[in-house]
């Protein structure tokens, strides 16, 4: 059996195999809104709008960070270029 993703209506991480040999599953939150419904190990974990959500967010996430470093390193050589301008303005070898 595949490890059981939380519940999608409460979040709660107490989600348990119940009857019918730990082929289905409900969330065991009693405030749930789910709380009495049993449903296949399979269905409960597919869950294709948060899959391609979490697909989305990588993605985006790589971009950022790609887009950090292209900053950083545009950062770097225009301190080095005012470090320069400087020296020039200052008379100073």
């Amino acid at each position: 059996m595949s490890k059981l993703k939380l519940c999608p209506f409460c979040g709660s991480v107490v989600i348990t195999p119940c009857n019918h040999n730990g082929k289905n599953a409900t969330c065991i939150n009693n405030s749930c809104p789910i709380r009495y419904l049993r449903m296949d190990v399979i269905l409960w974990n597919t869950r294709p709008i948060e899959d391609k959500l979490q697909t989305d967010n990588k993605r985006l996430l790589d971009i950022f960070n790609d887009e950090c470093a292209i900053g950083a390193k545009r950062d770097a050589e225009l301190k080095e270029a005012l470090s320069e301008i400087e020296v020039y303005h200052s008379g100073r070898p």
